[in-house]
């Protein structure tokens, strides 16, 4: 699944540099994410804590409640257990490949 959603990730970036309007912001979500991990990060070396404890709150709420869609929708399964880890690993993928396929050379 990591190397689907990098590769996806990737050819969004690739796209955007083509052509631009076949490009949704949807599309660029996951890389607004990573770079808010990477800058609410530093922030927190100096000191402002507090945009990073927000951005992961609501990350991990909204995780939870997706998570307990799931369960209500499909039943409890023990995998369902991993999703918020799931929802992590898939959107930090896709974030990472679009920004590699944006500073990438066509």
């Amino acid at each position: 699944m990591i190397k689907q959603k990098y590769g996806n990730g990737y050819w969004v970036g690739m796209t955007l540099k083509i052509c631009p309007g076949c490009i949704s912001i949807y599309h660029l979500v996951p890389s607004i994410f990573v770079l808010s991990i990477i800058v609410t990060s530093v922030m927190a070396l100096f000191g402002i804590w507090y945009f990073a404890a927000l951005m992961w709150g609501l990350y991990i709420g909204f995780a939870v409640i997706n998570t307990l869609v799931s369960y209500i929708k499909d039943k409890f399964h023990l995998k369902s257990i991993l999703m918020p880890l799931m929802f992590l690993i898939l959107h930090i993928s896709y974030g990472i490949g679009t920004l590699r396929g944006i500073v990438s050379k066509i």
